[in-house]
């Protein structure tokens, strides 16, 4: 799988092969990204999607999927709106009318109220993944590299509990002695995680977790 850091960035940090094989970095490395995405209740790919949004009757309609790389196309009640017509608020998530454009004989700058009656095409997510995700990335999977000796010698029936499964209560990561929490894997990835276990990871993907993110325009 596409992971946000790469088998060269953990050798740059020292980790060699006598320390852990590629597999094994590519498996934490794995791990690692399956966390963030549960983390933040998001990807970090950039998707070319298609989305069907109710109008408003405001001058503004919000999207779910942000940031928005680019806007490709616009419709109305099945028909195209002008490029010219709108503004995209890419990190905000939104698109906002021109002025007093009318679109389609409706009042003057809104969009015209409905259920699912706008369609949105365009890309969405991140040109590039940013680099606080990226570094997340290598420190959580150099936490997994440094646990996974501990985490062999359990039972998959003891793996349920933090103390069980982990074996140790803390855990130093580059001279920093921090409190560790088991991460649970791919199983809890449909629902917020309130921890990486990784206080230092934690902080770097605070703003990008998706039920922190603005709304207002």
């Amino acid at each position: 799988m596409a992971t946000y850091a790469s088998l060269q960035d953990i050798r740059d940090r020292g980790v060699d092969q006598a320390a852990a094989d590629d597999a094994a970095v590519e498996r934490a490395l794995a791990r690692a990204t399956l966390v963030i995405d549960a983390y933040c209740g998001r990807d970090f790919w950039k998707r070319d999607e298609t989305y069907l949004v109710d109008g408003t009757g405001k001058d503004a309609i919000f999207l779910d999927d942000r940031p928005v790389v680019q806007v490709t196309e616009l419709k109305v009640d099945e028909q195209a709106v002008s490029p010219d017509s709108y503004l995209v608020y890419s990190q905000a998530g939104y698109i906002r009318l021109n002025g007093g454009i009318s679109l389609f004989g409706t009042h003057p700058g809104v969009f015209p109220k409905g259920a699912q009656n706008i369609e949105v095409h365009g890309f969405f997510g991140y040109e590039d993944v940013p680099p606080e995700i990226g570094e997340a990335c290598i420190l959580l999977a150099l936490m997994f590299l440094r646990t996974a000796q501990a985490e062999a010698n359990v039972s998959e029936s003891q793996a349920n509990t933090t103390d069980k499964a982990v074996g140790i209560k803390r855990v130093k990561i580059d001279e920093l002695s921090v409190e560790f929490e088991y991460p649970k894997d791919v199983a809890i990835s449909t629902s917020k995680r309130r921890t990486t276990g990784l206080v230092e990871a934690d902080r770097l993907l605070a703003r990008f977790r998706r039920d922190l993110e603005a709304m207002a325009i």
